[in-house]
């Protein structure tokens, strides 16, 4: 990002070195991904090529067997008239026969004996002996030769029917395989515009690139200008022996408050987008951002939605929003999905075979690591079923657009819950919250850092500890240094003054805190393991009292800016509760 100017004097020349070093390296690192993608889209052109030469090799062949069909079905014809001829034949030499045999019948009744033995009785064996005599003395030869003929016809039908058969196959076969790579050089067609498009992309990135770290470069100059003039670090030179307040905070448009990215407790989602790339499971990181946590299944939830009405919880989280639906893959990664999701006998539209497209690496929006995807639907699912119902659709809940668009996900991890393992809520499923950053690299906070009381006391959850996240999270906005004009114990306590009489918590403040400490002369920072201040104790002549790092940032914050606070400084800001307070030398 290009650092406004009104951050130069937050940050000292070690972090912008350090950031100019980074841009380098992003510079490099854009290089090669240009110089992958180039490698992709030829390489698809390539496949591509020779997909479409097959097609035609094969299409040469269908061709071919197709008038070996023909012909074969020609030949068909023909032996189908033969054989019909000699069925003809055959029942001309039977009736021959059966004429025949009339007349020697006839002629056998002038024998009475014969006759007489004949016809004497029903189906006589003597009878049925000497028809046999009779018909073997007729021409049998050539009748049983007609069979013999029609048997062979009728065997040579039968195999070039099989010949046929088997060759309208292998047309299928073949047909079928030039679907197949018809339907690969589609996927090489989106794969070598995908690549042809993040290409122009990367080239955007490395001119965009390249002039913020010649914007750095400038800042660098600038405040190495400002270093000369002794004004740099602040909005005023810093006195020596007054209190100011140095800190960090997220890199964004207006008013970074401790709370731009989310509040900051357990699962970051740009935390697990960098553990996904680091190659991480979903179980690895949400046990990670979840301290003394185990993943265990607990099927047969249902969940009531506002304005859906209930349904299962596997139903929900198909729906989810959040982050992006799908996985970043590669053709190849599309293709074994796809040959596992027909191994599950899944309908064509299922809406679990969409899991997979390919990355455009311009944009972090079109896809993320299919592991980060699963870990925030572990974390979705359990904070849902521990949600008040019907859960609201809205980031004040969790993001639901309907739909089943991560049903992929939700097949891969379902009916499994994040379970507490520690000190509070053991064995039960945990209230899983979760935001967008967490302090971006500096670490997740603790529960009672965020949501403790006004005087930064509260339950600390064993499952909602600070973690230390920095080598994993992906960096999307990146952090600055600031810090405040210096201030006398004597400016501060007018501070504590004006809450009395001005702020809007002004009846506890008076009784819980000005009352006992009475005339500021003294205070310090206790901070979590993410670097946010869980509390600032005020010391006084009457004793100490504590108040949180959140109300101490809006009682500072209101207080020197108000047209009554006081004492004369430019416009000054705590721009979040990740600091310190300091003495100046």
């Amino acid at each position: 990002m290009l650092f406004p100017l009104n951050l130069v004097s937050a940050r000292d020349l070690e972090d912008i070195e350090e950031d100019i070093a980074a841009k380098e390296e992003e510079l490099k690192s854009l290089a090669d991904d240009l110089k992958a993608k180039e490698n992709e889209l030829a390489k698809a052109n390539a496949s591509k090529s020779s997909s479409q030469s097959e097609i035609e090799r094969v299409r040469a062949e269908v061709g071919g067997s197709e008038m070996q069909i023909e012909l074969l079905e020609l030949q068909y014809s023909q032996l189908e008239q033969t054989y019909n001829l000699q069925l003809l034949q055959k029942e001309e030499e039977e009736k021959k026969q059966e004429m025949q045999l009339g007349s020697l019948y006839m002629s056998w009744k002038e024998n009475d004996k014969i006759v007489s033995v004949i016809m004497s009785t029903n189906d006589d064996p003597l009878k049925a002996n000497y028809y046999q005599e009779i018909i073997a003395e007729t021409d049998q030869e050539g009748l049983n030769q007609t069979y013999d003929k029609l048997k062979a016809l009728e065997n040579e039908l039968a195999e070039l029917g099989a010949s046929k058969d088997k060759l309208a196959q292998e047309i299928e076969a073949k047909k079928q395989l030039i679907a197949t790579l018809e339907e690969q050089i589609r996927k090489y067609n989106e794969v070598a515009a995908q690549a042809s498009s993040s290409a122009n992309g990367i080239r955007s990135k490395l001119g965009s690139s390249q002039s913020q770290k010649d914007a750095l470069v400038a800042e660098k100059e600038q405040l190495e200008s400002e270093i000369d003039q002794g004004t740099a670090g602040g909005q005023q030179p810093l006195v020596s022996g007054q209190v100011y307040f140095s800190g960090s905070v997220i890199n964004s448009p207006g008013d970074p408050s401790y709370d731009a990215f989310g509040h900051g407790l357990g699962l970051s989602q740009f935390g697990a987008y960098g553990a996904g790339n680091a190659g991480w499971s979903a179980d690895q990181i949400v046990t990670f951002y979840y301290k003394q946590t185990a993943v265990q299944a607990s099927p047969g939830k249902s969940i009531s939605v506002q304005g859906y009405g209930t349904m299962t919880v596997e139903d929900y989280v198909s729906g989810l929003g959040e982050v992006p639906d799908y996985a970043c893959g590669n053709l190849e990664k599309i293709t074994v999905w796809a040959a596992y999701a027909d191994s599950q006998g899944w309908a064509a539209n299922d809406p679990r075979r969409n899991k997979y497209v390919i990355d455009n690496p311009s944009t972090i929006w079109d896809c993320w690591p299919e592991e980060a995807i699963k870990a925030q639907v572990l974390a979705a699912r359990s904070y849902g079923v521990t949600s008040s119902q019907p859960i609201c659709t809205t980031a004040a809940c969790q993001v639901y657009k309907g739909g089943k668009a991560k049903a992929w996900a939700a097949w891969e991890t379902r009916d499994k819950y994040i379970f507490s393992t520690g000190s509070t809520h053991n064995g039960q499923i945990i209230r899983a919250f979760y935001s967008s950053y967490n302090s971006n690299g500096v670490g997740t906070a603790d529960n009672v850092t965020v949501w403790g009381s006004n005087a930064g006391t509260g339950t600390q959850y064993s499952y909602l500890k600070s973690v230390a996240d920095s080598s994993i999270t992906y960096k999307y906005l990146g952090r600055s240094n600031f810090r405040t004009n210096s201030y006398s114990m004597a400016e501060l306590n007018i501070m504590t003054n004006w809450c009395v009489s001005n702020c809007t918590t002004k009846s506890w403040f008076n009784s819980e805190v000005k009352s006992k400490i009475g005339t500021l002369n003294g205070l310090s920072t206790e901070e979590d393991g993410s670097g946010r201040v869980k509390k600032v104790i005020l010391r006084g002549d009457k004793g100490s009292a504590s108040v949180s790092g959140r109300y101490f940032r809006t009682l500072f914050n209101k207080w020197i800016n108000s047209s009554n606070s006081g004492v004369s400084r430019p416009s000054d800001n705590l721009k979040g509760i990740t600091f310190k307070a300091l003495t100046a030398n």
